[in-house]
This record gives structure tokens, sequence and C-alpha cells, in this order.
């Protein structure tokens, strides 16, 4: 996996915000283009309702799988890309659920 570096105050990518709305996603991958533009692929485990995936950035369309088990392991729940603008006004986070 390639690591996201740094990005200046969410002005070239964000950071991600995921909420739970169901209480049964254990872990979620992201994939799509880092601040960069060069593909990133990151899975984290989100075993509470609210999680901040920090240090990573994105930006354009990014892929979000929803998992019912930790570690992005076996069958997924649901998946969805969602464009993530280089620029959000008042904020360095993109709010996703898995909805």
């Amino acid at each position: 996996m390639t690591g996201a570096g740094t990005a200046s105050a969410g002005t070239n990518g964000q950071q991600i915000h995921f909420v739970d709305l169901y209480g049964k996603t254990q872990s979620i991958r992201i994939e799509g283009p880092n601040q960069n533009g060069q593909w990133a692929a990151l899975c984290v485990n989100t075993p509470s309702e609210h999680k901040y995936v920090d240090g990573w950035w994105w930006k354009g369309n990014i892929t979000f799988t929803h998992y019912a088990f930790s570690d992005c392991q076996f069958q997924y729940q649901s998946q969805k890309t969602e464009y993530v603008a280089p620029y959000l006004p008042n904020t360095d986070y993109f709010l996703t659920t898995n909805r």
C-alpha cells in the first residue's frame, strides 16, 4: 500500500470521517487517488460509531467497501464510490456512511 503523505489544511484532499449508521460495520477499505493523484488503498477497523481516518488524504472518486468483520475480511456488506473534493470549506474531513 502506498502511504498518503501530507496535504495542507485540506486544500489538496481530505481525510475521512466514517459513521456506522447501523452498528454492524467492523472495518472499511478505502481505495482511490491520494492527494498526489497516486492510487492508494487502506483497510481500517471501525469498532465504534465514528471513525476518523487521520494522516491519509484522498481526492477524486474514492471507493468505500464496508465489512462485517475486522481487517476487511470475508464478504463485504456494501460498496459505494463517492467524489471527494480537493477542498471542503471549514473541514479537513469528508463524511461518509454505510448507507
